[in-house]
């Protein structure tokens, strides 16, 4: 399935579940309150669960990933919109028919004036702007500065990929980049990547090679950097503005076997 947390209302948090082999459209949230002092644990008090159907259903994929975006400001203290962008998945059995679609999910909050708490979910299928990337699957979509989506590797019909790419999330324009590829990782789906803001970097753990999950292909405990070295967006053709893959630790799985 696919999950992400975003900021709701009043300092809650919301855990937002949705998708995954089933036939079931609804949209999990969790409400997880804030802390009430000190020694006061988020987990010491209810957490409230809500099911939604989106008022506008997403189509069915599976191996996407739902992203966090910043909050919408509604213009109204009352209300608070909260989002999260789809990306890519497979759309048939099989690991086949890969999707390069974008999606946006919207979580709606709205108090009242007597206090009650009406929440709402919605889809809303992107029409995006640039060069479509690679449809893939199990990629990995992270993002930085609050406004870029890093979408990295993931699982095609005939194997994996690392293809990088960039969707700028404030005009939804797929982004014309170049990076310093020279060593760069080998194709992988399944890996996970933070960002390490305090570093300037991308950091990429795992993944494996193939076309399924099924072993067709080898896993690995890789970890790269992927540096951005002060550059908010890597330039085209312009070298020493380019971001750059780096390997910190080499796969030790295929030397223990």
């Amino acid at each position: 399935h696919l999950s992400c947390v975003l900021d709701g209302p009043d300092n809650y948090k919301h855990i937002v579940m949705t998708g995954g082999f089933t036939d079931d459209a609804g949209v999990v949230v969790i409400g997880v309150p804030p802390s009430e002092g000190i020694g006061q644990q988020s987990h010491e008090t209810d957490w409230g669960w809500d099911r939604l159907l989106p008022t506008s259903p997403a189509n069915f994929v599976y191996g996407a990933t739902l992203t966090a975006l910043p909050a919408m400001d509604s213009g109204s203290k009352n209300i608070h919109v909260g989002r999260a962008v789809r990306f890519g998945g497979f759309q048939s059995g099989g690991y086949s028919n890969e999707s390069d679609e974008v999606w946006l999910l919207t979580i709606r909050d709205e108090e009242y004036d007597n206090g009650d708490l009406s929440t709402g979910a919605s889809w809303e299928k992107i029409e995006t702007n640039g060069a479509t990337p690679t449809a893939r699957a199990y990629h990995s979509a992270t993002l930085v500065h609050e406004r870029y989506l890093v979408v990295i590797g993931g699982m095609t019909e005939s194997g994996s990929v690392i293809e990088e790419n960039v969707l700028d999330t404030h005009t939804w324009t797929w982004l014309d980049i170049s990076l310093a590829c020279s060593g760069e990782p080998s194709g992988r789906h399944g890996q996970s990547v933070v960002w390490d803001d305090r570093r300037d970097r991308l950091v990429m753990f795992g993944g494996g090679s193939g076309f399924d999950l099924l072993r067709s292909g080898v896993d690995n405990n890789e970890v790269w950097e992927l540096k951005m070295k002060g550059i908010e967006l890597p330039a085209p053709l312009e070298i020493e503005k380019m971001w750059e893959w780096s390997k910190l630790h080499k796969d030790t799985i295929s030397e223990e076997e």
